[in-house]
């Protein structure tokens, strides 16, 4: 719901999932707690073709995994 406030879309991803069952070390690279497992991604942007044109407005922060 605060997302949809905020104008953004999500998208979940269960194909992600794939790398960390493949790898169990991701989890502690990706700040996962021992003992669980992640079942999904999501995804969140802006929805829609006008959006892209547009300077965010928001800043966020984001942390990948290597």
């Amino acid at each position: 719901m605060s997302a949809t406030a905020l104008d953004l879309a999500s998208c979940y991803v269960l194909s992600a999932t794939r790398a960390f069952k493949d790898d169990p070390s991701l989890n502690k690279r990706a700040g996962i707690p021992e003992g669980f497992s992640p079942v999904c991604g999501v995804l969140a942007g802006y929805a829609g073709e006008d959006k892209f044109s547009q300077t965010p407005t928001n800043s966020v922060t984001v942390g990948y995994v290597e």
